[in-house]
C-alpha cells in the first residue's frame, strides 16, 4: 500500500482524499479520467458509504498529450507536484501501457503518486472491474462504463453506470489477461492472487469462479479445451438470428441495448464474439 497511515502521519487520511478529489476536478476539466485502483478501492466505497481502503496510486487517463500537459501545469500552479525522474523510461513487465509518474507533496511528505497514461483507448487489459472511469461533469460524479472488444483488442465505451448499483468485488477476467496468465511469467498470477483474490474479489472467467490461490495447473485443467466462442446466453441468440437480416446493424444494437440491462449487455458483447465485428462497429458509430 503506497499511501497508508504510516505515510501520512501528519495528514489525516480524509484530508488526503479531499485534496486528491480536487486534483480529480482539475483532471476532469482537462478531459482526464480516473480509473484503476483508486476508483476501485477509494472512490466507489466512498460513493457507496462503505469503509475506504488504502491505495497505491491514482491512475489518470488522457487521450491527448496536450490535455495531460495542461493538467500538469495547473497542478504545479496549485500544489507541490513533481515529476518522478527515477521512473523515467522504466519498463513495467506487468502493465503494458506507457505512463508518467508524479508525486504530490504536502508538509514534505509524499501525499500521493499520480500515474498519467496517454492512450487512444482506456488502458486496461485485466479485469472488468477496471473498465470504468470516474470524472466530474458539471460538478457531479460520473462513472462511464466500457466493455472489452476481443475483435479490436481494446475497451469500447458502452454507457454510464449507476454508481449505487455497482458491485465492485465481483468481476470478470478479460481474455487478454487470461492469455497472459497462460503464457507469461508467474508475475501475472501473483498479481491476481495478491491484489484481488486474497482480498475477497470474486472473479469469473467464462462463468467459472476462479479459486484462491489460483494456479497455472488449475487454469490448464479447467480451460484447456474450452471453446471461447460459444454463445450461451438465453434468448440473445434468437434475437440476433431474428434481426441479422436488417440492413443496418445499428437497429440490432439499439434493440439489444434497450432490451437488456447494463450487465446483460456487457455479457452479450463479451461472450458473443462471432458477431463482435458488427456490434463493435455499431458501438463506434453510435458512440454509445
Amino acid at each position: 500500500m503506497y499511501i497508508g497511515e504510516e505515510k501520512v502521519s501528519k495528514i489525516h487520511f480524509d484530508t488526503v482524499v479531499n485534496i486528491i478529489d480536487d486534483c480529480i476536478h482539475i483532471a476532469s476539466d482537462n478531459n482526464g479520467a480516473v480509473f484503476g485502483g483508486y476508483l476501485r478501492d477509494v472512490l466507489l466505497p466512498r460513493l457507496n458509504n462503505k469503509p475506504l481502503n488504502g491505495f497505491k496510486d491514482v491512475d489518470l487517463w488522457f487521450m491527448k498529450q496536450s490535455d495531460a500537459s495542461l493538467f500538469v501545469l495547473q497542478m504545479k500552479d496549485k500544489y507541490d507536484f513533481k515529476y518522478d525522474f527515477k521512473l523515467f523510461n522504466t519498463v513495467n513487465n506487468v502493465y503494458p501501457f506507457k505512463k508518467s509518474t508524479y508525486h504530490l507533496f504536502k508538509y514534505d511528505n509524499i501525499m500521493a503518486r499520480f500515474d498519467i497514461i496517454i492512450s487512444d483507448t482506456l488502458p486496461v487489459d485485466d479485469l472488468s472491474i477496471n473498465l470504468y472511469t470516474f470524472t466530474y461533469k458539471d460538478n457531479k460524479p460520473v462513472i462511464d462504463s466500457y466493455v472489452y472488444s476481443p475483435t479490436f483488442n481494446k475497451p469500447i465505451i458502452c454507457g454510464t453506470k449507476d454508481i449505487m448499483t455497482m458491485v465492485y468485488c465481483n468481476c470478470k477476467l478479460l481474455p487478454s489477461y487470461f492469455d497472459k496468465l497462460m503464457t507469461k511469467s508467474p508475475v501475472y498470477l501473483n498479481r491476481l492472487n495478491n491484489r484481488f483474490l486474497s482480498k475477497g474479489y470474486k472473479i469469473t472467467y467464462q462463468n467459472t469462479l476462479l479459486p484462491y490461490p489460483l494456479t497455472l495447473n488449475w487454469l490448464k485443467e479447467n480451460f484447456n479445451n474450452v471453446n471461447n466462442h460459444v454463445i450461451n446466453h438465453n434468448g440473445i441468440l434468437d434475437i440476433v438470428k431474428k434481426h441479422q437480416g436488417l440492413e443496418k446493424t445499428q437497429k440490432l444494437v439499439d434493440y439489444l441495448h434497450h432490451k437488456y440491462n447494463h450487465d446483460q449487455w456487457v455479457n452479450f458483447l463479451q461472450d458473443n464474439r462471432d458477431i463482435e465485428d458488427r456490434i463493435t462497429m455499431s458501438l463506434i458509430n453510435l458512440e454509445i
